[in-house]
């Protein structure tokens, strides 16, 4: 049996500054749990065993039904990313035969630029 690791994301809110200039959260954070996050893609270089991703772009397989929109910020394990194209729901209009098939929904993360 094959058990995924699961990761939690948090979706950030609005952020704003107080009257000091101090950085507020809102309490619009929400967490995403047993999400399965990899990179989008991987190459063999020379074909020596030798994989490559690019980890500043990400690809995350969330619950079906979750609500997420392009442009939304996600922090992923102390980072912010950022939600690169609209999320596709594999959960909609499907029933599987298999009971214990979850359809996920899927979107790409990109780390967002500072």
């Amino acid at each position: 049996m094959v058990i995924a690791v699961a990761e939690t994301l948090t979706v950030r809110g609005e952020v704003t500054l107080d009257r000091f200039g101090n950085l507020v959260r809102s309490e619009d954070d929400r967490a995403i749990p047993n999400c399965v996050v990899g990179l989008r893609g991987q190459s063999d270089i020379d074909g020596g065993g030798v994989w490559d991703g690019d980890a500043t772009t990400l690809e995350v397989l969330a619950p079906g039904g979750t609500r997420i929109f392009e442009g939304e910020v996600v922090e992923f394990r102390g980072e912010e990313y950022i939600v690169a194209h609209v999320p596709f729901d594999w959960s909609v209009g499907r029933r599987p035969v298999n009971p214990r098939h979850k359809p996920r929904t899927r979107f790409i993360i990109e780390k967002k630029e500072a």
